[in-house]
């Protein structure tokens, strides 16, 4: 929505009328990432930013309407700001098991190392479902990434 808007915007501002089909193309577009299909062999793939728990949340519920009784695979890379454990709980939760979330670094400067982010994973699944841990993040700092 943001870039119908925007380019809406643009067009506007240049004299130009949108007509209702450029409207209603942009209005349901959506943004790369986003519950992105891809098909890879005889294997769907769906990628999606999944930014935070809420996102993945919905993210899994999209998925298993779309995809029912589907087992899941996970790839995960987060920011530093990020509710790293609540991430981690909601994949293990709809994968199963650690062994099928898949960990990567980001290119981005906060970005969370992957052995950061398996070190929570393992920590989650040990403790179990539902296990309370609270907001846990990776501060980082001038020093690097705190020992887990």
């Amino acid at each position: 929505c943001a870039r119908a808007c925007a380019t809406f915007s643009l067009r506007s501002r240049s004299s130009l009328r949108a007509s209702a089909v450029f409207v209603e193309h942009a209005l349901s577009s959506t943004p790369r990432c986003r519950f992105e299909r891809l098909r890879v062999g005889d294997v769907d793939v769906v990628m999606d930013v999944g930014h935070n728990p809420a996102a993945l949340t919905r993210l899994f519920a999209r998925l298993h309407s779309e995809f029912p009784g589907a087992t899941f695979r996970a790839v995960l890379g987060c920011s530093a700001d990020k509710d790293l454990a609540a991430m981690c709980s909601i994949l293990l939760q709809h994968c199963g098991s650690s062994e099928r979330v898949h960990l990567v670094r980001g290119r981005h400067p906060r970005a969370v190392p992957a052995p950061v982010l398996r070190s929570v994973l393992e920590r989650v699944e040990a403790a179990g479902p539902g296990a309370g841990w609270g907001v846990v993040r990776h501060p980082m700092g001038p020093k690097g990434p705190p020992s887990y």
